[in-house]
């Protein structure tokens, strides 16, 4: 019973001999927090060509933004927006019939 027990303890650490060999490369990881303060959209207006909202310009308050993007429904790819002095103006191409909120994301 003893060589038993004994092959089955050898084979227990050299499984765990072969896992512990594993190479992990180098490289650095982190984490840290900040503080997210966000923008405040407002002064909403939309454009509409027919069945179409082909245009939307917001204020966004503080005007520090440089890169905004934005959509009318999930379903809709993110737009590029033009910035300037808080303004931000976006060609969008939504079907009225698909628009269901304004998404705005903003950084800068």
């Amino acid at each position: 019973m003893r060589p038993v027990l004994l092959l089955v303890l050898l084979a227990l650490l050299a499984g765990r001999a072969a896992t512990a060999s594993n190479a992990v490369p180098t490289g650095a990881a982190g984490a840290g927090s900040g503080i997210v303060s966000g923008y405040t959209v407002s002064d909403i207006s939309y454009s509409v060509s027919g069945e179409t909202i082909a245009g939307v310009t917001f204020m966004l308050a503080p005007a520090t933004a440089t890169v905004v993007k934005a959509r009318l429904a999930p379903s809709e790819p993110w737009t590029a927006c033009t910035v300037a002095g808080g303004t931000a103006s976006c060609p969008v191409a939504t079907p009225l019939a698909s628009v269901s909120a304004l998404a705005v994301v903003a950084t800068g």
